[in-house]
């Protein structure tokens, strides 16, 4: 399962850790440039879905939501929002 976590956090740190400003070249140099790659790394990791991860479904995506035909949630039996989600959901491609 994927971690969620704070990429701003993430990058505070590794600014906080930072370079040492050595001169291009140097053996202290890498260390410069292991630091701006790891940040840059960090700031274009792909996100996640925190419904997803958490291992629920979105109403649009449930095989309960019936919105097409009846506008309500067969579990729920009410009217659902297609971006809410419950934890009974489960995707239409998981009804195995």
């Amino acid at each position: 399962m994927s971690d969620l976590i704070d990429r701003e956090a993430l990058l505070k740190r590794l600014h906080d850790a930072g370079g040492c400003g050595a001169p291009p070249e140097s053996w202290a140099d890498g260390y410069d440039k292991a630091i701006d790659l790891a940040y840059g790394m960090a700031e274009n990791a792909p996100t996640i879905d925190p419904v997803h991860a958490a291992g629920v479904c979105y109403c649009r995506e449930c095989r309960n939501y019936n919105k097409p035909r009846l506008e309500w949630c067969s579990h729920h039996m009410d009217r659902e929002n297609p971006d809410d989600f419950c934890s009974w959901g489960k995707r239409r491609e998981d009804t195995k």
